[in-house]
């Protein structure tokens, strides 16, 4: 069956090749007209559609009144048994159209989310096509896409990688650095990079590969045991080093990309780890051919504040011919003017597109924020079929400054309940557990899911992502943040207090979860409890977490848990034995 044949939203699921909606095994009767209009809403969720275009699209162009359109819509809800007033499923936008307010996915539980709005970077696409062209050839290629907060480095990767074909010469896998972690744990991102790639098609020839040139990095990846048991990994692979185990994975990805594309995409590399950047120099060192494409994406600030070797890493390869820095620059007025076009699926007045300019700085994330704002507050109208900003709009009503003022506003008109959870969601790290939220705030998980999805349907805060299943036999819902701003501004609106108290409780249930094995999770332990200031437990983490740094031979990562504890030493009570604390720490 194609994967793509149905969708699923609530308890509902649309087919979408046959047209009908079911609710269990019950065929829900709707009119053709209506299941179109439905299956134009599903598959653009949380994208406000004006009636003339949902027509246009939905109905093929084909002319019907006004009064037929409202029937419909009217049909739609009787048998969602949806509430004009407080719309579970089809929300009315005053003035501006209609959209399917809750999460939609396709089997196997992947969140069908609206494509970025990409606009003015014809230039950085073809850039990243050439170095694809070389790619296939077997020239390894590094990429790096150069650009501060909101200036769409994602919207680019994402835009770039959707237009490749997907199959079996295709293999893409995704990587994410973390602020909390970038230091902790070595080799996050490729791990979780890996992690991704063996969950889907790809798994069973991923395991194959690993099974036979990196033995050791299949025994970092629980996620892949079902398909590799255990008794099968060997557990001493003699002669190991730091520079056989990264030899290890150069050569499995050497093979894998042997006779297929490997699209490996590193978000966020200002926060990388050593080991990583150690790892992507010698894979691209390697003379063997390879279809093999890295892309990664950083903040140039953060370069220069923490004087990051990344930048070293890139000149080398620009050395060999195998290194590009792509650097976005803010929207000119003739891109914002399209970019606000494609936003609001209409002609845009050039006061309206000067204006946002002017404001966002040609700053897509501010851009695409502020045009949010001014539709909530009906600061902008449709004229006739072209989008305006009223007349006294900037005389009334006080624009904000910046992105993050805009954010703190908009959060302002979320409902208090939702404010609070996405607050102590922002405490859990940038992947979001509706069971470690529910620990900070301290009631059940299921009214704290409700407020996630809520969030994530009407809202670009949160997306929601599959379940996951915990080692104590517990099922959580997962969310992410959609950019890490987000995150930021929301933990900044706790107080000192409730963050310590939040990340006391979170660490508390992690440590609950995976009492049996906290492997896994020793970095986001000992995160949580030096955030939280639980020093014993702190200690106990980053002891464990350096030891566990060792394993894999990454000695800068031990290094920076062993200081980070022994700073921290002082602060224990005295009912501890100090002395032997510190003695184990110093001979790890």
């Amino acid at each position: 069956m194609d994967q793509a044949q149905w969708l699923f939203f609530g308890p509902y699921r649309l087919d979408r090749e046959s047209v009908t909606l079911w609710r269990g095994e019950e065929r829900m009767a709707l009119r053709s007209r209506a299941l179109s209009l439905l299956q134009y809403l599903a598959e653009r969720p949380g994208q406000v559609i004006s009636a003339q275009d949902l027509q246009q699209h939905a109905w093929q162009g084909e002319h019907a009144s006004t009064s037929l359109f409202r029937v419909c819509i009217h049909e739609l809800r009787q048998v969602l048994q949806d509430d004009p007033g407080s719309s579970e499923y089809i929300e009315t936008v005053r003035g501006q159209g209609y959209r399917l307010c809750v999460p939609v996915t396709v089997p196997g539980g992947t969140l069908l989310a609206q494509a970025p709005i990409l606009v003015g970077r014809t230039e950085e696409l073809a850039q990243l096509q050439g170095s694809l062209e070389q790619a296939r050839q077997g020239q390894r290629q590094l990429v790096l896409l150069s650009g501060e907060a909101g200036m769409g480095k994602s919207a680019l990767v994402e835009t770039f990688v959707g237009s490749l074909a997907q199959g079996p010469e295709t293999a893409i896998a995704w990587g994410y650095c973390l602020e909390h972690t970038g230091s902790v744990e070595a080799y996050l991102p490729i791990l979780e990079a890996l992690g991704s790639l063996g969950s889907g098609s790809f798994g069973e020839p991923l395991v194959q590969v690993l099974r036979q040139a990196a033995p050791t990095w299949l025994k970092q990846l629980p996620m892949l045991m079902p398909q590799a048991p255990e008794e099968s990994i060997p557990i001493d692979v003699p002669g190991l080093t730091r520079a056989r185990i990264m030899r290890e994975l150069v050569d499995a990805l050497g093979l894998l990309s042997a006779n297929r594309l490997v699209v490996l995409v590193l978000e966020d590399l200002h926060w990388s780890d050593p080991s990583t950047l150690d790892l992507l120099s010698m894979l691209m060192r390697r003379r063997d051919p390879s279809q093999l494409l890295i892309v990664g994406t950083y903040r140039p600030l953060e370069l220069q504040v923490h004087e990051h070797p990344l930048l070293g890493l890139l000149q080398e390869r620009q050395g060999h011919g195998q290194g590009q820095d792509i650097r976005l620059t803010p929207l000119g007025p003739e891109a914002v003017s399209r970019f606000l076009g494609v936003r609001l699926s209409g002609e845009i007045d050039a006061d309206l597109a000067a204006t946002l300019h002017a404001r966002s700085d040609g700053n897509p994330l501010f851009l695409s924020r502020l045009i949010d704002y001014l539709m909530q507050q009906e600061l902008v109208i449709d004229m006739n079929g072209q989008w305006h900003l009223l007349d006294d709009a900037l005389a009334t009503q006080a624009l904000p400054e910046g992105v993050r003022q805009l954010l703190s506003k908009q959060i302002d008109q979320l409902p208090e309940p939702v404010q609070t959870v996405l607050m102590v969601a922002s405490v859990v790290g940038m992947e979001v557990a509706t069971e470690a939220v529910a620990a900070g705030v301290e009631t059940e998980a299921e009214g704290i899911d409700a407020s996630l999805a809520w969030a994530a349907s009407r809202s670009y805060f949160l997306h929601a992502h599959e379940a996951e299943i915990w080692p104590d036999g517990t099922i959580s819902g997962t969310y992410r943040f959609g950019h890490a701003l987000y995150r930021q501004v929301l933990y900044e609106r706790l107080s000192a207090q409730k963050r310590l108290i939040s990340h006391c409780r979170i660490g508390e249930r992690l440590e609950k979860a995976y009492l049996d094995d906290v492997e896994p999770v020793v970095g986001r332990l000992a995160y949580h409890f030096v955030q939280g200031w639980d020093v014993p437990r702190a200690l106990q983490y980053l002891h464990h977490a350096s030891i566990k740094a060792l394993s894999r031979f990454a000695a800068n990562e031990a290094l920076t848990h062993l200081h980070q504890a022994l700073e921290l030493l002082p602060a224990l009570s005295a009912e501890h034995d100090r002395e032997q604390i510190e003695y184990d720490l110093q001979s790890t």
